[in-house]
């Protein structure tokens, strides 16, 4: 008899503690914020940010194996599957990260000889502390990995006391360090042994409590499952990528026709739609583990259950963000709250609304290794968005930009279909 999947309160509590584990970092980032700017300067505070984002590049060459670690620890019911399939994604991402390392120390080499950034006058620092960005970077990678371990287990709880003693460890680090008056090169070097150490003792510790996939790692290595892996993942790599440029696109257009200052505006109120978009998606990713480990045939009722639950939630949070966003936004921004910025937040809650409900269809084509058709799902989204926008943007200049959001509804129409008829 195959075993139906039900929604439960349990599902709410998970979703609960993988939507505060999401919270931590920007949580990290607003504190460590104005001590940067305090003992660094504006300037320094630029070339860390900087750094980060070069090194964040990184992230791309290795999007899928955390999902994919989830997913298949998830499917297989038999510790030694699970053994196989996390030590051959582990054995991807190494590979991966050589790649990447090659690339990055390339680049750096050619930036030697290109004017624009050796006559920087920040050259000097951003070369000497990129490559301490780039190694913890990659321990920070591995370490959310092994965190994929624990989701796929479903023990949510684990990975959220982990992450948060890690981040809490490293910011209370940055900032003695900061204090104490190292700079940026120094700061990253000791960020780097600390975080590594954790790591260490984080491996250990889910080695030793749930499940020993470190030991005779290289025995367990199986080029069929890396194959397996590898095309399952290479369709999540190429929709990330599609959505990092969904994400930015319309930023270089708000500039391009409209200036820096309405790019201000627009860019506050589209950090705030993808901080919600973010929350939502986090409180139900405990949807991939769950479906991965049942049979496709009876989830139809399941699915269209997890949208009525969406749409119930999300009528109620927006309806709450939108009476309270006027008052936090003027004491946020104090002189610079303005009544353009709330109409463009307004417009935006309108557009979660819509995006929302592409979350359940996300989860299951990751969780039913449709991963080809979440690759459809969201190049639909960016061609009918880039075309909108171009068009909606010339009459309307922002509000049309925004409203070319909702070219989601074409893919979320794909999407369902996609879904539906699977399920039969």
């Amino acid at each position: 008899m195959i075993k139906k999947i039900t929604l439960d309160k349990k599902d709410f509590f998970n979703g609960f503690i993988i939507a505060s584990s999401s919270l931590i970092s920007p949580i990290s980032f607003l504190i460590l914020t104005p001590i940067f700017i305090n003992y660094l300067g504006l300037e320094k505070y630029g070339v860390w940010i900087l750094i980060f984002s070069l090194s964040n590049f990184l992230r791309i060459s290795t999007f899928g194996i955390d999902t994919s670690i989830t997913h298949f620890v998830a499917k297989n019911s038999s510790y030694k599957k699970k053994k196989i399939f996390i030590n051959n994604n582990f054995l991807i991402l190494f590979f991966l990260f050589g790649l990447a390392f090659f690339f990055l120390f390339f680049l750096i080499q050619i930036s030697n000889y290109i004017p624009f950034f050796k006559n920087n006058d920040n050259y000097e620092i951003i070369k000497n502390s990129i490559t301490f960005a780039i190694i913890f970077t990659f321990i920070n990678i591995y370490q959310n990995n092994l965190y994929s371990i624990m989701n796929g287990l479903e023990k949510f709880n684990v990975s959220f006391f982990l992450t948060l003693i890690s981040k809490i460890i490293i910011l209370i680090l940055q900032i003695f360090l900061l204090i104490s008056g190292f700079q940026i090169k120094e700061i990253l070097l000791f960020s780097s042994i600390i975080l590594l150490f954790i790591t260490i003792l984080e491996t250990f510790y889910i080695n030793l409590y749930y499940i020993n996939f470190f030991n005779f790692f290289f025995k367990k290595i199986d080029l069929k499952i890396s194959k397996i892996i590898f095309d399952y993942t290479k369709y999540i790599s190429i929709s990330s990528v599609i959505s990092i440029l969904n994400s930015n696109v319309d930023k270089l257009f708000v500039t391009h026709i409209l200036g820096l200052k309405n790019l201000v505006y627009y860019s506050i109120s589209y950090s705030i739609f993808q901080l919600i978009h973010t929350l939502y998606g986090s409180f139900f990713k405990w949807m991939i583990p769950k479906i991965s480990k049942f049979n496709k045939l009876n989830m139809k009722v399941f699915f269209n259950k997890l949208n009525l639950v969406i749409i119930i939630l999300a009528i109620l949070s927006l309806l709450i963000i939108k009476l309270i966003s006027p008052l936090i936004l003027s004491l946020w921004l104090d002189k610079n709250y303005n009544v353009i910025l709330i109409s463009y937040i307004d417009l935006f809650l309108i557009i979660n609304f819509i995006f929302v409900l592409s979350i359940p269809i996300n989860n299951f084509l990751i969780s039913l290794e449709l991963t080809k058709n979440l690759y459809y799902f969201n190049l639909i989204n960016f061609i009918l968005f880039a075309f909108f926008m171009i068009i909606l943007g010339n009459i309307f200049d922002v509000y049309g930009i925004i409203i070319a959001r909702l070219a989601m509804i074409f893919a979320l129409i794909y999407g369902y279909k996609k879904i539906i008829k699977i399920l039969k």
